[in-house]
């Protein structure tokens, strides 16, 4: 049984949906930034830097349990045609069965691995444990409501889940009963309100009618595994350099607070890619040849251009937006903030590379490039976060996605044509290309 696409997406479609999903990212973003700003004004450094390296220790280990399937989905949903019921009750028992796999294995670490995570109540441990079945089912529904164009229902599932987030972390802050493992406890809320909401929003095509289909999950694995192995290498090159501070620099919680906080506040650029890749994957699974390769070097050009602009707003800057957002505690973290800077514009171009790979059926060229980067970051973290600390570790990781990018850019080149001068020379069509998008209300018809 198919569902079929009734019109083909156009550029300027791709366009409308993708400033709907900046809109929707950068508002969910503040709202993050600002739980963000309470958490470490509240908690300070060494409170910080607990609760992130448990939340960083969660996603890294989701995405090793999701096996690349809700990007899988994406594929099946839009190049297989397959029916998006069978699509929603697979990864309902897939991501279950996964979840609860999730789940024990933290709930493990906390309670033996305590040098890294630090003393946490039991209730804490309880709730932000089981909190993890849900996030899998999470990342699962909201790829499947990128796949189906649900720009709208994906933004709401976003801004309501930070807002509650937000909210619970405001309350316990004002009332001083706000603590590492309170912060914990909010997060699992905030990831079962986005389960909640994405099954809400798909609730059309949850049917027990349709039991799950073994062989298209087989056959979604198989593809996932291509997907997994990527999105594994991209989590652990976001999060390799906060995880070996946690387990180089053992029980010096601050310094993974100052850390991720330059870290968040550096990925304040990753709002218009991380807002876009998805979507562009679904539209690149549909276009091809020339037409798709002037595409990817318009957004690369887009891109570097708000990379270099924020390059510089940290080198002149950093040290006072790091004092207005989380106060003076932090300043430790200015030095690793625009060090980072380079690393995040780099990260931005590869993320259109890997949207290219994927939705063109190419995913290993992501999983090869991003492994020979990670090689480079794991090795210089070894190395230089004993000596340099946490400026080593922002050393390390930009050095590692020099190394990713560079390969990024060849493969593009061999494979798609990519011409490096274009992705350069920036002009006054790629910003009336947005423009123009942004007076077109007409109501996209993607799906029917």
């Amino acid at each position: 049984m198919e569902q079929k696409l009734s019109v083909t997406p156009t550029k300027h479609d791709i366009a409308n949906k993708g400033l709907t999903m900046v809109v929707g990212t950068v508002s969910t973003a503040v709202m993050s930034m600002l739980q963000g700003i309470i958490i470490s004004r509240v908690l300070g450094p060494a409170g910080t830097g607990q609760y992130q390296l448990s939340v960083t220790l969660s996603i890294t280990l989701i995405t090793f349990f999701s096996l690349g399937m809700g990007l899988a989905n994406i594929y099946f949903l839009n190049h297989h045609k397959i029916n998006p019921k069978q699509i929603v009750m697979n990864s309902l028992a897939v991501g279950l069965f996964l979840g609860l796999f999730s789940s024990l294995t933290i709930f493990y670490f906390f309670t033996f691995k305590k040098n890294y995570a630090g003393a946490l109540g039991p209730w804490a441990k309880i709730i932000f444990s089981s909190g993890l079945c849900f996030m899998v089912l999470q990342v699962f529904m909201t790829q499947i409501l990128i796949a189906k164009m649900k720009v709208r229902q994906y933004i709401a599932v976003g801004i309501v889940s930070s807002f509650v987030n937000l909210f619970l972390c405001a309350l316990l802050g004002a009332l001083g009963l706000l603590s590492p493992g309170a912060a914990l406890i909010i997060y699992s809320l905030y990831q079962i309100t986005m389960a909640t909401l994405s099954l809400y929003f798909l609730r059309e095509d949850i049917s027990f009618a349709y039991a799950p289909d073994f062989r298209l999950i087989w056959r979604t694995f198989k593809y996932g595994l291509q997907l997994y192995v990527a999105n594994l290498l991209l989590t652990l090159d976001q999060n390799i350099s906060l995880l070996m501070i946690g387990f180089l620099m053992p029980g010096q919680f601050d310094a993974a607070g100052y850390y991720s906080r330059a870290v968040t506040l550096c990925g304040l650029i990753r709002l218009l890619p991380t807002a876009m890749t998805n979507l562009l994957y679904s539209h690149w699974a549909a276009v091809q040849g020339q037409e798709r390769t002037r595409q990817v070097e318009r957004v690369i050009r887009i891109y570097l251009l708000f990379g270099v602009a924020f390059v510089i707003t940290l080198i002149l800057a950093g040290k006072y937006l790091m004092i207005v957002m989380y106060g003076r505690a932090f300043l430790p973290a200015v030095i690793p903030l625009q060090i980072l800077g380079f690393q995040q514009t780099m990260w931005m171009i590869s993320n259109v590379f890997q949207a290219l790979f994927a939705g063109s059926g190419k995913p290993t060229l992501t999983t090869v490039n991003i492994g020979g980067g990670n090689m480079v970051s794991l090795a210089g973290s070894f190395v230089l976060i004993p000596v340099l600390g946490i400026v080593g570790a922002a050393i390390a990781l930009t050095c590692g996605q020099a190394v990713y990018t560079f390969l990024n850019l060849l493969q593009a080149r061999k494979y798609f044509g990519l011409n490096f001068r274009n992705c350069l020379a920036f002009n006054r069509q790629d910003l009336t290309y947005f423009l123009s998008a942004m007076r077109r209300r007409k109501k996209s018809t993607v799906l029917s």
